[in-house]
């Protein structure tokens, strides 16, 4: 019998590695998390990995984030977190609406690290038009800091003044996002 691979938004690197033995290992194959914003293309790569696989379930391990992440894969076995996107497995529900209501910006370590690319390729904005529709839109930037990867006070400075808002250092530790994968991963073994 084949181990169910896990495929995994690359946001959950760092916390997998963090997790190391304190989980059941099983293969797991990282996809870019740009694909939150293609679902297409996720969707694409879970059936080519499948298929490379030659397996029958996968534990996809992204959030709900689009409409795209939940179509079938016909003769595949999916199995998901309920949570509607990355920010739950680590912030929670509860945390994640909370920061909603005060309008926050939330960044999680990877998007901090590629914020340029986030803001100017992903999203597409020009550096006028970022300022002025962030500081519109949000009232803060709220930075979660699960102390996986390393996040420079520089690195925050270029994001505040690319954005005219404050950036806020949101500390967490991985015991949301291990107790949201682990019965998936129990139930496998």
């Amino acid at each position: 019998m084949k181990t169910t691979p896990i495929i995994a938004c690359s946001i959950f690197r760092p916390a997998l590695e963090a997790l190391g033995d304190s989980i059941p290992s099983h293969p797991v194959y990282f996809l870019d998390s740009r694909f939150h914003f293609t679902p297409e293309r996720l969707y694409n790569e879970v059936v080519r990995i499948t298929q490379e696989l030659k397996v029958k379930q996968v534990f996809l391990l992204y959030g709900e984030c689009s409409a795209g992440f939940n179509l079938p894969i016909p003769g595949i076995n999916i199995l998901r977190v309920n949570r509607k996107d990355c920010l739950e497995f680590l912030l929670g529900p509860e945390q994640t609406k909370s920061f909603a209501r005060q309008r926050c910006f939330v960044m999680l370590p990877e998007w901090v690290i590629r914020w340029e690319e986030l803001f100017y390729h992903w999203f597409g904005f020009s550096p006028d038009l970022l300022k002025t529709y962030m500081q519109e839109i949000y009232s803060s930037i709220i930075i979660v800091d699960d102390h996986s990867t390393s996040l420079p006070d520089a690195t925050l400075k270029d994001i505040a003044q690319a954005t005219g808002l404050d950036c806020q250092r949101y500390p967490v530790d991985i015991t949301l996002f291990r107790d949201a994968i682990l019965p998936i991963l129990t139930e496998l073994e």
